[in-house]
């Protein structure tokens, strides 16, 4: 089954663009768009990975099947998308699809960024109506974290010029802008508050246990004979 398949099935299923970027993006990412892949030592079957102990209502077969998994997958991907900071589908939509794959399937670490520098020509291809292959060039579209260099073989003299003296300061910007997204993107996360709400409260605990250590009275202080 060819993955012009799978785009055919997403873009059945639903009209946003974001979306089906997204779909097509964790389909590549979780299989190649393999609908007979199976992961997880044998319980993780589909374009999607569909994790069957997780979802009882799911069997292999549908997991199998392109339209059913879409259609089961869809609501998931459609709340990820959601998710995903408009600026950053701006910036770098392939990052932005990844990151909303991330989301909907919640493998326990991120994609490498290589597989997904490898995967969004093939989303585009596939988007495109061209059949992705090894040998298929990548679109002109660029893809994240590789920044496109503008031909300057026509270009005026001034604007070479122009172009060599702001060019670095313009991808120093565009580099920063990207980092400044992905902080403000994890920010928003439950598990990160938490995470800084923990360490603040580790911090208030053991500098009110030095402090305590040290002026009060404590069983400690005066076994150790520290300030006596």
């Amino acid at each position: 089954m060819a993955p012009q398949d799978v785009a055919n099935a997403i873009f059945g299923a639903t009209p946003d663009n974001q979306v089906r970027q997204s779909m097509l993006m964790g389909a590549q990412l979780e299989s190649g768009m393999n609908p007979d892949s199976v992961g997880d030592s044998g319980h993780s079957y589909g374009i999607y990975q569909i994790y069957l102990p997780a979802h009882p209502d799911m069997t292999a077969a549908k997991a199998r099947d392109i339209v059913a998994s879409t259609l089961f997958m869809l609501p998931a991907y459609q709340q990820a998308v959601r998710r995903v900071p408009d600026g950053l589908w701006n910036l770098d939509p392939g990052l932005a699809s990844a990151t909303a794959a991330f989301y909907a399937e919640r493998p326990k670490v991120m994609y490498p960024t290589q597989r997904i520098r490898s995967g969004w020509p093939i989303v585009l291809g596939v988007m495109q109506g061209a059949r992705p292959t090894n040998n298929t060039p990548p679109p002109t579209t660029t893809g994240p974290g590789q920044a496109s260099t503008p031909d300057t073989t026509d270009m005026p003299a001034l604007l070479k010029v122009a172009y060599e003296l702001f060019g670095p300061i313009v991808e120093f910007f565009a580099s920063a802008a990207k980092l400044l997204t992905w902080f403000l993107t994890h920010m928003f996360l439950p598990k990160t508050w938490a995470r800084v709400a923990a360490f603040l409260f580790g911090t208030v605990l053991v500098v009110s246990g030095v402090f305590v250590f040290f002026t009060g009275s404590s069983p400690v202080r005066k076994v150790t004979g520290v300030l006596p």
